[in-house]
């Protein structure tokens, strides 16, 4: 999804797991999308596998934890 929104692929995670370069999409794009939309990939982005969502029901689920908080 972030391909799409930026218009091009991002460095693959084992280039960013130390330095990330990418500016969270939630920052870079808050005026344009959903700020739920924009922290689903950012979650789904994190260079680390482990902190990202392990299955898509768990990224579908971002919607209810963001409008809850």
């Amino acid at each position: 999804m972030r391909s799409c929104i930026e218009g091009k692929p991002p460095p693959p995670a084992s280039k960013r797991i130390e330095n990330d370069p990418m500016k969270p999409v939630v920052e870079a794009f808050k005026k344009k999308y959903s700020t739920t939309l924009l922290q689903a990939i950012d979650w789904a982005m994190e260079p680390d596998q482990r902190l990202r969502p392990q299955t898509c029901d768990e990224l579908l689920d971002i919607q209810f934890i963001v409008e809850k908080s």
